[in-house]
């Protein structure tokens, strides 16, 4: 698995981590809608195609093989220990590890898995032969629909707090729903790795450390 930032390949732990990266930025995207009204575009689009990409060769190609595409998701892991805004990071870690415990129920639910993958397909076809390239609106609104009828059906559901006079638009509750899809789907690449919340807990210097490293490939380049 090879980076287009690294001529070295990534090692099994840079893998983890850049699953992680990727449930940390959407995190840090829904509390943006949240508490702003809006997110940045760029780190927004790349999460939402990682739901297209149903029969990727690595990690990374999930997410267009470049680094860049997580760099704020990998940037937030390289502070864990040291956190810029405390409040913050508290709010965009508990809808990370709450994402990962969506994942954990969702994977239990064969059927709602399969409607999940049809409809995504359906989305998919849809945006390659109609819609028009870049219009990310129609297909946000569509995976906020697959959201509400599958993964919001689950016992347990996320609480995305914030400004309401954002939260109440629907165009930002729809956004919010899918990159929260995009965060289950990050989630389930976090769990096929053979991980969980609780390293996460006990092996943050790690993927720290980790996440420095790979955000300096970025930097380099």
């Amino acid at each position: 698995m090879t980076s287009e930032n690294s001529s070295l390949p990534l090692t099994f732990q840079q893998n983890e981590v850049i699953a992680l990266a990727a449930i940390m930025q959407v995190a840090e995207l829904v509390a943006d809608i949240a508490d702003n009204g809006h997110c940045d575009s760029y780190y927004s689009e790349a999460l939402i195609d990682s739901l297209f990409v149903f029969n990727p060769s690595s990690t990374l190609d999930v997410y267009g093989n470049k680094l860049q595409h997580l760099e704020l998701g990998l940037s937030t892991l390289s502070k864990l220990s040291k956190p810029v805004d405390a409040k913050r990071f508290s709010q965009v870690t508990r809808y990370a590890i709450s994402l990962i415990a969506l994942e954990k129920q969702l994977s239990k639910q064969a059927d709602m898995l399969e409607l999940m993958r049809n409809r995504l397909n359906h989305i998919d076809f849809n945006q390659r032969h109609f819609l028009e390239d870049g219009d990310y609106l129609p297909i946000r609104t569509s995976l906020s629909g697959i959201y509400q009828d599958t993964i919001s059906q689950l016992k347990f559901r996320i609480q995305v707090k914030g400004n309401m006079d954002h939260l109440t638009q629907t165009h930002n509750a729809d956004h919010i729903r899918a990159l929260l899809f995009a965060g289950v789907r990050a989630a389930m690449l976090w769990r096929q790795l053979g991980c969980s919340r609780w390293k996460l807990v006990f092996k943050r210097a790690k993927i720290e450390q980790q996440a420095e490293y790979l955000t300096q490939q970025i930097k380099n380049k």
